[in-house]
């Protein structure tokens, strides 16, 4: 009895500024995994180097520098959406009216798309950095039935690959895992009046297929413009990240190193916008602000003088305030 899988790698690279650059060699959240966050209208959405992956039922989106490129999975079901692999993280969003706002949203490592085509199903996820989707086949499916429509115009390139707006799919690689191990099976792109599709050798379809489709990404960034000038987690576990942003989505990754006057300005904002947060009383927002930038100037550096907010409040117990 033969069991195993039959897998078909197929790479997909967002071709932009994001593909170009890698993340800077002292990128402070270079090491940390990406994930995907559902947002109220059933797409899921990752923050990339420079641009926002969404993921909905029918479509892959990629938003960079005010343009947005899609594939469009061709005659596709209502695929039902769910997060997997909670990987145990939370994003809150406090924007707008305390109505408006959202908090408790999971992080997932991937995303399930099932009944994208009867009996295909996708799955997204990160790798090392790099957006993948694997499409499932059950045993006997008809892989012809698999379309792609690219919002820019599909361009061969010599090495195989595609080139489609700022996608660029890589060659497609086919393999099925077996029993007896990896069996590499031939395959390449074929395109039919625009329309992207799969050109498969001889396999044993008996059993299920996966097709795994790569986007090259980088990790952090807003869809526009996103700066993290500093960041430091206090010992009792509470991240400060000083910066800037100008994009909708404000994620931002930069090097360590200070490149513009900050300091004791943006200690007493986090301090006050801590205390409006938990509910405290004006004069404790002020006090709180007050006192980490105190607490700030109490080192040479942006950070070095980060402090939890039982130590920042005790500097004002010590050294009193001036009226």
């Amino acid at each position: 009895m033969k069991l195993g899988r039959l897998f078909f790698l197929f790479s997909v690279s967002i071709f932009s500024a994001l593909a170009a650059a890698a993340p800077p060699a002292g990128d402070v959240l270079a090491g940390v995994p990406a994930w995907f966050e559902p947002t109220p209208n059933n797409i899921f959405a990752a923050r990339s180097n420079g641009g926002l992956v969404n993921v909905d039922s029918h479509t892959m989106a990629f938003r960079a520098n005010g343009k947005t490129d899609r594939l469009e999975w061709i005659g596709a079901e209502a695929a039902r959406l769910s997060g997997a692999a909670f990987n145990g993280a939370y994003t809150d969003y406090h924007v707008g009216a305390p109505s408006a706002w959202r908090t408790q949203v999971p992080h997932f490592a991937r995303v399930e798309a099932r009944g994208l085509y009867a009996g295909i199903d996708a799955v997204y996820y990160w790798n090392a950095g790099q957006f993948e989707f694997d499409l499932q086949v059950a045993p006997g499916r008809d892989v012809s039935q698999i379309r792609l429509h690219a919002s820019s115009t599909a361009v061969p390139q010599a090495d195989g690959s595609l080139l489609a707006g700022q996608f660029r799919l890589r060659p497609p690689v086919a393999y099925q895992e077996t029993v007896s191990g990896r069996v590499n099976v031939p395959a390449q792109y074929r395109l039919d009046q625009g329309d992207i599709g799969f050109a498969i050798g001889s396999y044993d379809r008996s059993l299920p297929l996966v097709i795994d489709p790569l986007v090259f990404v980088g990790f952090f960034g807003g869809d526009q413009y996103g700066r993290a000038n500093a960041i430091a987690t206090t010992p009792d576990g509470i991240t400060y990240i000083v910066g800037g942003a100008s994009s909708e989505t404000t994620i931002p990754s930069s090097a360590p190193e200070q490149e513009l006057p900050a300091g004791a300005g943006d200690a007493f904002a986090a301090g006050v916008l801590f205390g409006w947060h938990a509910g405290a009383s004006v004069r404790d927002q002020l006090r709180y602000g007050v006192c980490a930038a105190a607490a700030n100037l109490s080192d040479e550096t942006c950070t070095g003088g980060l402090k939890s907010l039982k130590e920042c409040l005790a500097i004002g117990d010590k050294y009193g305030f001036r009226s």
